[in-house]
């Protein structure tokens, strides 16, 4: 049985305390079916653009609304023995895609020695599938190996991330408030601290990089955040934060429908204009704010799910040969319009210095 969540209404934007007009109602959890129906408005402020969830979950009651969170597991990937050939030769496929294209796009020592004069092949390929190197630039976090020292991923699941990071020469810590993703993160040895970044006993100016990936739209209070994160950062230490984008192609197309809506967790979804704005306001610079296509795929397939059904599963994919091929050229057709500046993609990246 599921837990009651209390709501709140929110009328104001939580970022400008700008006014907004309902720009849907009556959603419902597509995902993991918490109870509740709610809308989103869209902000009036002519800087902001963003969209906001009226009425919300309190700080209180949020926790009911991931009881049953995708989160709770530890990694989706079957182990290589299990795999059938040709799923292990794909694997092994990408697993050298992805080591030519770090080596290439960063200058990270992946490679094997004997594989490394390919590497000038292997790039170009992997780079002809532009949400995979998006992939593997959200799990570097944009950072070559100059950069490498302490680094801190908030809402850092069950460490997938922090695992392949520490791999690649960082020092690597997490947070996370779901206890069964910290078990899990801290049964492969890594240091993962449990509970919100506000109440975590963390020592101020002592990350090179603080990085948060889809965690600052699951906050009532996204100013808080940016402003822990720059506490924790060292003087020169980089922010890196990744959420949805509300101008994304893919919202365009199926609006209501679009799974980066996910009521009730996400509270807040951002614009370029109002991401940048918000991490100005704590005096960082060299900001830059840009848009992907990772995980074009998926969001476009839970979409259309969203769209047809009412609801998607979170561990389905498309499985027709006509319909992955047809959603590669989809996705292709997006990034070029992007790099031509006439389209964005559906996912907001901020790098930023203290």
């Amino acid at each position: 049985m599921k837990s009651k969540v209390v709501l709140e209404e929110q009328a104001v934007c939580p970022l400008c305390q700008s006014s907004g007009d309902f720009l849907y109602t009556g959603l419902q959890d597509r995902l993991f079916q918490a109870p509740g129906t709610y809308g989103f408005r869209a902000c009036s402020g002519a800087q902001c653009g963003s969209l906001w969830l009226d009425p919300r979950p309190t700080r209180t009651s949020i926790g009911t609304v991931y009881e049953s969170y995708y989160t709770h597991s530890g990694s989706e990937g079957r182990p290589f023995g299990s795999l059938k050939w040709s799923e292990k030769l794909y694997r092994v496929w990408d697993d050298v895609c992805a080591r030519a294209y770090l080596e290439d796009e960063y200058g990270y020592d992946t490679l094997r020695a004997e594989l490394k004069p390919l590497r000038r092949l292997l790039a170009p390929l992997a780079r002809m599938r532009p949400a995979y190197c998006s992939d593997w630039d959200l799990v570097v976090r944009w950072q070559s190996p100059e950069d490498r020292g302490r680094l801190l991923d908030v809402g850092c699941g069950n460490g997938d991330v922090l695992q392949t990071l520490s791999q690649l020469g960082w020092t690597v810590e997490g947070t996370d408030v779901d206890s069964s993703s910290v078990a899990f993160a801290r049964s492969r040895g890594l240091t993962v601290h449990h509970g919100d970044l506000s109440t975590l006993e963390l020592k101020e100016a002592s990350f090179d990089v603080v990085s948060m990936s889809h965690v600052i739209e699951h906050v009532h209070h996204p100013d808080q955040l940016v402003e822990r994160a720059r506490r924790l950062l060292k003087p020169g230490g980089k922010l890196v934060i990744v959420t949805p984008n509300v101008r994304g192609a893919l919202f365009k197309k199926h609006r209501a429908n679009w799974l980066h809506l996910d009521p009730p967790r996400h509270l807040i979804l951002f614009s370029a204009p109002s991401l940048r704005h918000l991490v100005e306001s704590f005096g960082f610079r060299n900001i830059e704010v840009r848009s992907s296509v990772r995980a074009f795929s998926y969001l476009e397939h839970a979409s259309s799910q969203i769209g047809e059904w009412g609801r998607s599963d979170w561990h389905s994919r498309p499985k027709s040969l006509v319909s992955r091929a047809r959603t590669g050229l989809a996705e292709r057709l997006v990034a070029f319009k992007k790099a031509c500046g006439t389209a964005e993609g559906d996912e907001l990246v901020l790098t930023a210095t203290l």
